[in-house]
C-alpha cells in the first residue's frame, strides 16, 4: 500500500470518528441555544477531513489534487493550539504530538485524540504545536508534487 492510501486511511478514520464523537456531544445538549452555530462548522470540518481521505483511498483522477490540498489546510488548522486572553483554540483530529508552553513546558503525547475548541470564556494560557500534522503537510505536499509530475503538462496559451 503506498503513503497516500495510507494517509487516506488515516484522515478518513479521523474525520469519521471526530463526526460520530461530535453528534455524541451535540445530540444530548441539541435543544440549548445557538449549539448548531458551532456545531455545523466543526461537523464540517470532519465531514471535509474524511471525504479527502476517502478520494485518497479511492484515487479519485479527478478530485486526487484537490483533496491532498483539502488535507494540507486541515492538517495547517491543527499544527497550533492556543488560550490567550480569555480565547481559545484547539482542533486535533489524530495524534498529537507535540509541546505545549504555560506556566511551564510540557511533551504531550496522544494516540488518538479528537478535539475541537472555540471559547471566548477560557481562564487558561497556553500555546501548544503538534508535530504530527507537520509530518503529515510534509508528506502530502511530496506526494502533491510526485503526482503533479505524473499528470501530463497543459499549455495555455
Amino acid at each position: 500500500m503506498d503513503r497516500l492510501k495510507i494517509l487516506g486511511y488515516y484522515q478518513f478514520a479521523g474525520g469519521i470518528l471526530g463526526f460520530f464523537l461530535l453528534l455524541n456531544i451535540w445530540i444530548p445538549i441539541w435543544h440549548k441555544r445557538n449549539v448548531e452555530v458551532l456545531v455545523i462548522p466543526i461537523a464540517f470540518l470532519f465531514i471535509l477531513l474524511s471525504t479527502a481521505g476517502v478520494l485518497q483511498i479511492t484515487r479519485n483522477k479527478k478530485f486526487l489534487l484537490l483533496s491532498i490540498w483539502i488535507s494540507i489546510v486541515l492538517q495547517i488548522l491543527q499544527v497550533v493550539s492556543f488560550s490567550l486572553k480569555g480565547m481559545t483554540y484547539t482542533f486535533c483530529a489524530s495524534s498529537y504530538i507535540g509541546l505545549q508552553v504555560s506556566d511551564n513546558i510540557e511533551v504531550i503525547f496522544n494516540l488518538f485524540l479528537i478535539n475541537f475548541k472555540i471559547s471566548l470564556a477560557s481562564t487558561e494560557s497556553f500555546i501548544s504545536v503538534n508535530f504530527i500534522p507537520l509530518l503529515l503537510i510534509g508528506l502530502l505536499y511530496t506526494e502533491f508534487q510526485r503526482i503533479s509530475s505524473l499528470l501530463p503538462k497543459v499549455n495555455i496559451s
